[in-house]
């Protein structure tokens, strides 16, 4: 006989399988939580497979998850190395720092021109801004060509000093469009003489900025992050393109808690070396 035709006592009813206690409260918010942690760890690892699959650096996070053993923990394993992983590469990727519309939006200026995209660059060139320069801006509602004069009749008092011969010659200087302009000066060539360093930066394959680019570099950087970047730790210039009679070069930099220096160089000297430029990216 099998169970199913068993009787219970005196012969009435059929015996039944015992029927398990219920569970208690504590065990089914237990079980409840382990469901939602799977369902997040599935989630998550989601996220992290699509990263995983991306680069074969993450096969053995994959190899992991095909194996089993605790699906939605490993799965939340993989999404959360993924996600790190993605992370770390979005920051290699942003290294140069770009500087475009909403920059200038942070100064309440309007830019009149339609902006190309950035240009892509060497994203391992950390120590560069790419910056772009208007061609012509709106300024209370005025539009105006972006020139050293409109932006000093912007940010006077940015400056700590500018020379009157520098504005004169050199006020209405434009320079429209993407640049690519170094944070720092190259370190060799700080006390050498004007040639030497335009001769330089012209085998590294770059330019000397000109006056316009390296006044914004400080200006917009400093507006963006507080840092000071041809400042006075150590006493930093960069010579420009431009010449004052002609033979006198102009430097930016000086800049400290009275603002940025535009003057005439009349000698070399270790403070004043030069920064490398980039217009050119094709």
């Amino acid at each position: 006989m099998d169970s199913s035709s068993q009787v219970g006592p005196g012969g009435s009813q059929p015996l039944s399988a015992p029927k398990s206690p219920p569970l208690s409260s504590w065990k089914t918010y237990s079980c409840a939580i382990v469901i939602i942690v799977g369902i997040g760890g599935l989630a998550v690892g989601a996220v992290g497979l699509a990263g995983a699959l991306s680069n074969m650096a993450q096969v053995k996070a994959i190899i992991m998850m095909a194996a089993g053993g605790g699906g939605g923990t490993i799965l939340l394993i993989i999404g959360v190395v993924g996600i790190v992983k993605n992370c770390r590469d979005a920051a290699r990727q942003s290294d140069v720092s770009v500087y475009g519309r909403g920059a200038w939006e942070s100064w309440n200026v309007e830019i009149v021109d339609i902006i190309p995209q950035p240009p892509k660059v060497d994203p391992s060139k950390k120590d560069a801004v790419l910056l772009y320069i208007p061609e012509k801006i709106l300024v209370g509602g005025e539009e105006k060509d972006f020139t050293l004069k409109v932006l000093k009749e912007m940010k006077g008092d940015s400056f700590r000093f500018v020379n009157s011969k520098i504005t004169e010659p050199f006020g209405d200087t434009r320079a429209p469009g993407w640049v690519l302009i170094d944070k720092k000066v190259i370190r060799e060539s700080r006390d050498l003489d004007y040639e030497s360093q335009e001769r330089m930066v012209r085998i590294k394959g770059y330019s000397m900025p000109n006056i316009l680019e390296a006044v914004l570099l400080n200006l917009m950087v400093f507006a963006s992050t507080g840092e000071r970047l041809y400042g006075t730790d150590p006493w930093t210039y960069t010579h420009c393109t431009e010449k004052v009679d002609g033979k006198y070069p102009v430097a930016v930099g000086g800049f400290n808690f009275q603002g940025l220096e535009v003057r005439i160089s009349f000698h070399k000297s270790a403070s004043c070396g030069v920064a490398c430029v980039r217009r050119n990216f094709s």
